[in-house]
């Protein structure tokens, strides 16, 4: 069996408290195992989709980290989103059911393959995974808002602060000990570059 078709248990995966399985009794999270049985393993700069590639999956996050970007129709680069286990990718396709931008892994990383299609017709079979689905999806809305005001209104070495603090206490919702902004930041005199 290759890497990427090994069986998934969300029953047993360490992050599934912050994902799709948070709140679903046994019975609803073996019925939602056989729609997640797939992983992927990625490889540090390899990209897990590409703006522009057909929306089939959503991404669930194992292990290791994953960024986000859009290139600007002038060019530019700018990152997204930072994602940590337990989050979703590929959100920002649903609606027009392709990649706006690509995903690519910050280290070595393992995702569970959602297959949109089985997702959707199991979240009208299980109300619970149905108000987890909307939970995730309200919940990243709430995040790109938490980052327009931050764009709008802030210096970039503010940004740069309050992007530390996001990841910071995010890894801390994981069972991780936050960081100590201070002896991460501490030495950093030139400009730091996310693309």
């Amino acid at each position: 069996m290759t890497k990427s078709a090994q069986a998934v248990s969300c029953s047993n995966c360490s992050v599934r408290r912050l994902c799709l399985p948070a709140g679903l009794v046994q019975a609803d999270i073996d019925r939602l195992e056989r729609v997640t049985r797939k992983k992927k393993v990625i490889k540090a700069g390899e990209t897990l989709y590409r703006a522009g590639d057909p929306f089939q999956n959503l991404y669930a996050i194992r292990s290791g980290s994953v960024k986000t970007v859009v290139i600007g129709a002038d060019g530019n680069i700018q990152v997204t989103h930072f994602a940590l286990p337990g989050e979703l990718l590929g959100l920002d396709a649903y609606s027009s059911r392709v990649h706006p931008s690509y995903a690519e892994a910050l280290e070595d990383s393992s995702v569970c393959l959602l297959p949109f299609d089985q997702l959707e017709t199991l979240a009208q079979e299980v109300p619970a995974l149905q108000q987890q689905i909307y939970s995730i999806f309200s919940e990243e809305l709430r995040q790109e808002n938490e980052i327009l005001m931050l764009l709008g209104k802030r210096a970039a070495d503010a940004r740069l602060a309050a992007l530390l603090i996001n990841i910071s206490s995010r890894y801390a919702c994981r069972g991780y000990s936050p960081v100590n902004l201070y002896f991460l930041c501490r030495g950093w005199t030139s400009p730091i570059t996310w693309g």
